[in-house]
């Protein structure tokens, strides 16, 4: 019985595993402000703290696009979205 549900438990796991999409991600010309001016809405904000540089990582949502912009030092930014 343990075995059985042994194998149970990591086929469901190897199964998730084999469904996750990897995207290809393109620079984009445009910054978070021009994003949120234009209909986006934030849903999601990450910070990492670094040693020498801080990052911040907004998700920006319009209907089913998604883009991602990275915030550096507070200074350098770029945006991400996924290539069609």
């Amino acid at each position: 019985m343990r075995n059985f549900l042994l194998i149970i438990v990591l086929s469901i796991f190897w199964c998730t595993v084999s469904f996750a999409k990897d995207f290809n991600w393109i620079r984009t010309d445009y910054n978070t402000n021009y994003y949120l001016k234009n209909g986006w809405t934030l849903k999601f904000v990450n910070s990492f703290k670094g040693w020498h540089n801080d990052e911040t990582i907004y998700t920006l949502q319009k209907q089913n696009m998604i883009v991602s912009c990275k915030v550096r030092n507070f200074r350098e930014e770029a945006c991400h979205k996924p290539e069609n």
